[in-house]
């Protein structure tokens, strides 16, 4: 939080855009009201104007392998042991068209802030917003 308070909040911030995989705003981690809060800050970011968020439908890709973070002329790729930076060229311009396409595959920015909000509702109300499926036992 104090990071980003740092970087989105300065008197001149940077330019960020953000890809937020829907199915991360069902996975509940520490509690209902929580995940509320959480929505609302992510709504509240997505606001700012140097910000852009977008979600990404639960959709393959090959970005979905790890976690990437671009600025300029370099890439950190992170995965579940680590990270590594890279600067070569032909990387970088690797990523930044998977990170193209990937935009690519998003719901729109002007959805966003909408659906955060709701989602930010339904976790205060304890409302679920999965689809029910039917089992075995209940066909």
């Amino acid at each position: 939080m104090e990071r980003q308070q740092r970087v989105l909040y300065r008197a001149d911030p940077p330019r960020a855009w953000f890809i937020v995989d829907e199915l991360s705003l069902y996975r509940e981690v520490g509690g209902r009201e929580v995940m509320a809060r959480q929505m609302r800050h992510l709504a509240e970011a997505a606001a700012l104007p140097n910000v852009t968020v977008q979600v990404l439908p639960a959709v393959a890709h090959p970005a979905n392998a790890s976690g990437f973070m671009m600025a300029d002329d370099a890439v950190w790729v992170e995965h579940v042991a680590g990270g590594f930076l890279y600067t070569d060229e032909g990387t970088v311009s690797e990523i930044a068209f998977r990170f193209d396409t990937l935009r690519g595959e998003c719901r729109r920015v002007s959805e966003t802030g909408h659906l955060l909000e709701r989602m930010a509702q339904a976790w205060q109300t304890g409302e679920s917003l999965l689809i029910p499926t039917r089992t075995a036992a209940t066909a």
